[in-house]
């Protein structure tokens, strides 16, 4: 089947259609680059502006900490500080070593006289002599020149008693050592009321009383050393507080990471030691860590913020700002070296609107452009085919004209050249010329009924007509034509089937254009069945053949007019592709329907159904 349309002017066609599409679609990606760059500048001068700011902001409230904390204690329960320490001698100082408490503790408890009565009870405790061991603990007590130092000394004086079977006493000291203030404590920073807990706690006493003491010692004011804090956890775990454990836990974290920013100070300490404000980021999480300067204390500070909750109070994760040291984000400046800040930056409401409208346009001119380019191919596509159709209808009838008149004009002649002719012969040639005359005006009928129909002109004369009678007339006037092919047809009528009101040539004429199709298309086979029968209140006419069927994918379009199904073998045969265009419409005009069921190689049936009228 040649193309619908020569490569050149399909080729032609297409130019048309897509090159003013393709310059849109160039100009449009061209100015959605410029806008695309133009955005992206903008973002990267907007991130570093509030970088900039973002700087300033955080380095005028570091400076402003370490001014206030260069003037006025700072509290251990400030979540901000981490720690406060000093350097002295290159060597920084933490909090918890410059303890008053430890100091005078370790002073008192190096007097002479008290310190040789603590070995000696010492001693006499670990020699098996507890009693000796109390009496010498009591004479402590009584010399003893601090409470701190005479708490110390119930300790061992409890503990001496519990191994001398004393137990009640026992207790009774270690209630007066736990009664003792928080702030006394002992050479590691140990409050020494934690001491007495233990064995209060295995007696199940005071144990509302330790939980609230454990947790003063945890938010309170002063700088517990890491072994008070170990010692602490260890309590809280036994009074089962998951809160105060969580928040030891942390402070535990903050000592050991400062234990180990001593090592690294004498390191770190000199990029902080210059004229210009630096602070340096440490440890995870991290720290902000910093350095007075000498000129406004005889001992430079160095102090350390938590940059978590610095970011907190500052508002910045409200904002959306994320500090970071791992490496993610842009950095803050020279005064934060290894910090960096991730700073999200609003889109621009008008560039995105203005590249959705730019892409709207062009969907909306490609869309319109291609929609019409469509409509314009289907139809030339249309027309074309239409043209070919009709080219092969003229074509298709001048040969189906030609083959009847050929046979009319060969016999005629025959009679009139050989006047001997016998009786018999010219009756066979005189019944081929009417059959072949019948079959002419069968096509002719066709064509001038498809004229009429497509001129809007063609009209029905609807009388009461009996199936049973058009059927046995359709029957018989493909008798001659079928015997001739060899064809035999096996004709079904039900005699209940009611008249109904029909045009009877027409329908006949739908029956005739079914038959003979069947004839055309049933290859090898030579069985046709016409059956006539009733199904509730309709007449079904079928028409049943062996063929060589119609594929599912054509059986939709075979009711169009000129269309015939595309195949080798249907190419030889003769036809005008409106058989069954006319008979669909007889059918549908008498309010019925005509369908087909049919399988390639198992041949077809055509159903006609035509609605009856009452019976009365």
């Amino acid at each position: 089947m040649r193309p619908l349309l020569p490569k050149r002017e399909l080729l032609l066609f297409l130019v048309a259609i897509l090159t003013p599409c393709l310059v849109l679609v160039a100009l449009s990606v061209r100015i959605l680059e410029q806008e695309r760059q133009l955005e992206q500048k903008r973002r990267a001068e907007e991130r570093h502006r509030q970088l900039a700011g973002l700087s300033q902001e955080l380095l005028a409230r570091l400076e402003r900490t370490k001014v206030d904390l260069a003037f006025s204690p700072v509290s251990a329960a400030d979540e901000l500080i981490a720690f406060v320490g000093i350097l002295r001698s290159g060597q920084l100082v933490l909090p918890w070593d410059e303890n008053a408490g430890i100091r005078n503790f370790r002073q008192a408890i190096g007097r002479a006289r008290l310190s040789g009565l603590l070995r000696q009870a010492e001693r006499d405790e670990t020699n098996g002599s507890p009693g000796r061991a109390v009496e010498a603990g009591r004479e402590a007590i009584r010399v003893a020149p601090s409470p701190a130092v005479q708490a110390y000394v119930r300790l061992l004086l409890a503990r001496a008693l519990r191994k001398a079977g004393q137990h009640q006493e026992s207790l009774r000291q270690y209630e007066l050592v736990f009664q003792s203030p928080p702030d006394l404590v002992d050479e590691y920073g140990i409050p020494l009321a934690l001491y007495a807990t233990p064995p209060l706690l295995e007696r199940n006493l005071r144990k509302v009383e330790i939980l609230q003491l454990a947790r003063a010692l945890t938010g309170g004011r002063g700088w517990r050393s890491p072994a008070a804090l170990y010692m602490l956890r260890d309590l809280v775990r036994k009074l089962a507080a998951p809160d105060l454990e969580t928040k030891l836990s942390g402070l535990i974290h903050d000592r050991e990471q400062a234990e180990v920013f001593r090592q690294d100070s004498v390191r770190l300490l000199p990029a902080v030691q210059t004229l210009e404000p630096v602070w340096v980021s440490y440890g995870n999480p991290p720290w902000l860590v910093s350095l007075t300067p000498r000129r406004q204390l005889p001992e430079p500070m160095v102090i350390a913020v938590r940059l978590g909750e610095l970011t907190d109070r500052m508002g910045l994760s409200k904002a959306q700002v994320r500090l970071a040291t791992n490496g993610s984000g842009e950095p803050l400046g020279e005064s934060f070296p290894g910090l960096r800040a991730a700073v999200p930056v609003r889109n621009d409401s008008g560039a995105d609107s203005r590249q959705k409208l730019i892409i709207f346009a062009l969907a909306l001119v490609l869309s319109v452009t291609l929609f019409a380019g469509y409509l314009l191919w289907r139809d030339v596509r249309r027309e074309l085919r239409l043209a070919e159709a009709r080219s092969q209808f003229v074509a298709s009838v001048s040969h189906e004209l030609k083959t009847p008149l050929t046979a009319i004009r060969m016999f005629a002649e025959s009679m009139r050249m050989d006047e001997d002719l016998d009786r018999h012969t010219q009756v066979g040639h005189l019944d081929t010329i009417l059959q072949e005359t019948d079959r002419l005006n069968r096509l002719v009928d066709n064509v001038l009924d498809f004229a009429r129909i497509e001129q809007g002109r063609k009209t029905y004369r609807m009388q009461a007509t009996s199936l049973v009678e058009v059927v046995e007339a359709a029957a018989k006037a493909m008798d001659y034509p079928m015997r001739e092919s060899g064809f035999r047809l096996s004709v079904t009528t039900d005699g209940s089937v009611p008249a109904v009101p029909a045009d009877r040539d027409a329908v006949q004429q739908a029956i005739l254009n079914l038959l003979s199709n069947a004839m055309k298309y049933s290859g090898e086979s030579r069985e046709i069945a016409l059956d006539l029968s009733r199904e509730n209140d309709a007449g079904l006419i079928r028409v049943v053949d062996q063929g060589v069927g119609i594929p599912r994918e054509e059986q939709t379009r075979i009711f169009e007019r000129f269309y015939r199904v595309q195949s080798p073998e249907n190419e030889c045969l003769p036809g005008t592709g409106l058989g069954l265009t006319l008979a669909e419409h007889i059918i549908m005009a008498h309010g019925g329907t005509i369908s087909v069921e049919s399988e390639p190689g198992k041949g077809s049936t055509f159903t006609i159904r035509i609605p009856l009228e009452h019976e009365a």
